[in-house]
């Protein structure tokens, strides 16, 4: 993986506080997203101009998953694929990655509970609450800037680990049902603010042992042996 010099990544636009309490604060996000005919009330809790999967030069799979004394270890894979022929897409095969994201639950906001690794380099990130404030909601930053970008073409592995209360998938990636979600950035080109998302399931179960056959018959039993004369 090369590396393409970049200028530090921003955060997310922070929205207008429109009110000391937090419900009023809320109620007003809440107006200002149906006034724009947008919400950052859903991951990646972000406004941006494109959050199309097709947009995205990578897919992101989860290669591996073990618990053990360390905590929960999540390794996903990052492979290359062809972005489509959108604004977004042409800026992602000229600028590459700047920086991914992965959801993750508010318990495990800013306590030290999750480490991030970048083809086995530990990252300086830690987990953050959305700029916006949307209650209940914090997001795991990746980056690859300001060291440099995730080029177009290129792969990587991205390792989490989760330990104490994170040491739990669910927790650990905010879901009920096995599933994770991510998002990838781009906002060198501020006239394209790139971020497409993808979601994937963590392992299938294995399916049930097939029944075993059923147990042979018992022999018939022997005939009588004849009366003697």
């Amino acid at each position: 993986m090369s590396f393409r010099k970049q200028r530090p990544y921003h955060r997310c636009p922070v929205q207008p506080q429109v009110a000391a309490t937090m419900h009023s604060r809320v109620l007003g996000l809440l107006a200002l997203a149906a006034v724009l005919g947008v919400t950052n009330a859903s991951f990646p809790y972000c406004r941006c101009d494109d959050y199309a999967l097709t947009s995205s030069p990578v897919n992101v799979t989860l290669g591996s998953a073990t618990s053990g004394p360390a905590g929960l270890t999540l390794v996903f894979l990052v492979t290359p694929v062809t972005a489509s022929s959108s604004s977004c897409g042409d800026v992602f095969r000229s600028l590459g990655i700047e920086k991914f994201q992965f959801d993750t639950s508010v318990i495990c906001n800013g306590r030290g509970l999750i480490k991030a690794l970048i083809d086995g380099v530990p990252t300086s990130d830690s987990v953050e609450l959305p700029s916006n404030s949307w209650p209940g909601e914090a997001y795991m930053p990746v980056r690859f800037s300001p060291t440099g970008n995730l080029m177009y073409g290129e792969s990587a592995t991205i390792t989490l680990i989760g330990t104490g209360v994170c040491a739990d998938y669910n927790t650990l990636m905010n879901s009920v049902d096995g599933s994770y979600k991510w998002a990838v950035f781009n906002w060198k080109n501020t006239n394209n603010l790139c971020c497409p998302h993808g979601q994937g399931m963590d392992f299938p179960s294995p399916p049930p042992p097939s029944p075993l056959p059923p147990s042979p018959s018992p022999p018939s039993p022997s005939p009588p042996s004849p009366s003697p004369p």
